[in-house]
């Protein structure tokens, strides 16, 4: 039996409208002056339209505030160019969101105490993520930040207390006053050479840090910095620091060592204010080398199956020198997805998964072998087809508005996963992707449809595949390709 699905989602600059007999929406409204909204029966709250979104706050609530409770997923569409201050704070059932590229700025408390929220990516081309954007969002795990932030500001992710670990990007300059307090469990932070400043308790709390490594460009640490980081062992540090602020280190009482990149001499004229005894009582090795010259990876090849994990160990030369931030790739996030060294294979095919320093100066990579299909039981993706207006299949992708035709198989399964369709440019450059849940009973084949927008004629290859959960995202089965891969 096939059935028509309608509800309706674009993504990251695919336009995608599922197509039906009726669409229709529970709310909606502006939320700027050329900016609308809609949210579904299903919770999905989407933004679109050009130009910026209105800032909100006590005074003023969003225009979903008395439905926020409904909000399950944000899809902030291409075109809009920021996210208000407290936009969606206190959406505390807000799962998922994704954040077109268009969009240059995150407000104010944006995603304040959003209790569900556990991973997020900021777009490339945001360059201010204002104060408090995610403070108290208590089960935030991960989150990926923008090559072209120019600073994290104060409270940004303070008592985010799940936050596992945070790779600053290479354009901050500045860390904001406890930017990070109380994120308990974060064991590692490193700093990238144009940070000028740790602001007064931006980690105070971390009680789980327990590696710090501060480079060339900190010349201040300010007060309460790393306070009460009780399990913080080992700093690695700059001799550009000329300040420490007061009580940066206190309640450090495991700090043992300090590699400090200056001489004894330079030492002596830092700055130390009052209360940071474990710092200076701390073994401090002299003339310590800050930057590396090489790195490799402990696996150069790799095996996977489908569903299989596997973490990736830098190791950096020459032998000692200090670990430095990288930034994780994998050249087909579809086939698998990387972060932090860790692998998690996703669907058959062979992918290179790459770490490089922020500063792009070294990098290692490692080719895998994704091999198996999906367990049984799952859906199974069996077509990708496009198609004109009038329903006639394509032979190639056309530089013009097209559908696309997806063919999926319910086998036994009794969930109700989304089906994502990925687009890809001629050099493999991942452009975007659209998602529909799949309700279909067992041992039914559901065609879903999507108008695929390829007037700009970027889009060369598009990819189908079935994931088991917005939170899990595991490929069910193998991606389905138009044109097939060779």
């Amino acid at each position: 039996m096939v059935k028509k699905l309608t509800r309706i989602m674009m993504l990251c600059g695919l336009l995608a409208v599922l197509l039906s007999a009726t669409a229709w929406a529970d709310d909606s409204g502006s939320c700027g002056p050329d900016l609308t909204w809609t949210l579904d029966a299903a919770g999905i709250l989407t933004v679109s339209g050009t130009g910026y979104m209105a800032d909100y706050g006590s005074s003023q609530r969003p225009p979903w505030w008395s439905i926020k409770s409904n909000i399950r997923i944000l899809v902030v569409e291409s075109g809009v160019t920021n996210i208000g201050d407290y936009a969606l704070a206190e959406c505390g059932n807000l799962d998922y969101i994704t954040i077109a590229n268009t969009v240059n700025s995150i407000g104010a408390s944006a995603f304040r105490s959003c209790g569900n929220l556990k991973s997020a990516v900021i777009p490339g081309n945001v360059v201010h993520l204002y104060e408090a954007a995610f403070q108290s969002c208590k089960n935030l795990e991960t989150i990926v930040l923008s090559e072209n932030l120019e600073a994290i500001r104060s409270d940004t992710f303070r008592d985010c207390a799940n936050l596992k670990s945070v790779v600053i990007p290479g354009n901050v300059t500045s860390i904001g006053a406890s930017a990070f307090q109380n994120c308990s469990n974060l064991t590692s932070m490193e700093f990238p050479e144009k940070v000028s400043i740790i602001s007064s308790g931006a980690f105070n709390g971390c009680s789980n840090l327990k590696n710090v490594v501060i480079r060339d460009g900190v010349s201040m640490i300010g007060a309460d910095s790393f306070k009460n980081c009780s399990r913080l062992q080992n700093i690695t540090l700059s001799n550009h620091v000329s300040v420490v602020g007061s009580s940066a280190f206190a309640g450090c009482a495991r700090l043992n060592n300090v590699f400090y990149a200056g001489s004894a001499e330079d030492w002596k004229n830092m700055s130390i204010n009052s209360d940071n005894t474990p710092f200076i009582n701390a073994k401090i090795y002299y003339n310590f080398l800050m930057n590396a010259t090489e790195i490799t990876l402990d696996k150069t090849e790799l095996v996977m199956e489908i569903r299989d994990s596997i973490t990736l160990t830098p190791v950096f030369y020459p032998e000692g020198i200090a670990a430095e931030p990288l930034r994780w790739s994998s050249s087909d996030f579809s086939i698998a997805e990387v972060s932090d060294g860790l692998i998690r294979a996703k669907s058959a095919g062979v992918v290179t998964i790459t770490a490089e320093t922020l500063d792009s100066r070294i990098s290692a990579s490692c080719t895998l072998t994704v091999t198996g299909h999906g367990p049984e039981g799952t859906f199974h993706v069996n077509w990708l087809k496009p198609r004109d207006a009038d329903g006639n299949e394509l032979d190639s992708m056309p530089e013009s508005l097209f559908y696309a035709t997806i063919s999926v198989t319910n086998e036994t399964s009794a969930d109700t996963p989304p089906i994502f369709l990925n687009s890809y440019s001629s050099d493999g450059t991942y452009l975007g992707f659209v998602w529909v849940e799949v309700k279909a009973s067992p041992n039914a084949t559901v065609e879903v449809t999507f108008p695929v927008d390829n007037h700009d004629g970027q889009i060369a290859q598009l990819k189908a595949f079935a994931v088991s959960s917005f939170n899990e995202m595991m490929p069910l089965d193998r991606a389905v390709s138009f044109p097939e891969e060779e």
